[in-house]
């Protein structure tokens, strides 16, 4: 017996995973049927369009996470800067004392 397709005789019903369904077809021509018939390309659009969704929550939910960890890295920044703030603020009175003592030893060595 030869495939009524393409007259190949690679007709093997319970090789590669065959369903005994398309006796009168070679295995690379029962697989093509079954790639060519609408269900099956409706049933691949609608696995790519679930594949777009996945991938649209995982880059939604990778990017909250990004926003997420910089929100916090913000913050610590920002503390950093109060307590340096906060320490110039505490070196002010020392800065001015230093000041005046340099600027009265430059004025006695003039």
């Amino acid at each position: 017996m030869t495939c009524k397709r393409c007259n190949s005789y690679a007709i093997n019903h319970h090789c590669h995973g065959r369903d005994g369904s398309g006796e009168d077809l070679c295995d690379v021509c029962y697989w093509r049927n079954i790639a060519e018939s609408k269900n099956f390309q409706d049933q691949l659009i609608e696995s790519k369009k679930r594949i777009i969704e996945l991938e649209n929550e995982v880059n939604v939910k990778h990017t909250h996470h990004v926003v997420k960890k910089l929100k916090n890295e913000l913050n610590q920044a920002n503390e950093r800067i109060k307590m340096l703030i906060a320490a110039g603020d505490m070196m002010e009175p020392y800065t001015i004392q230093q000041a005046a003592e340099l600027w009265a030893k430059a004025k006695e060595n003039k």
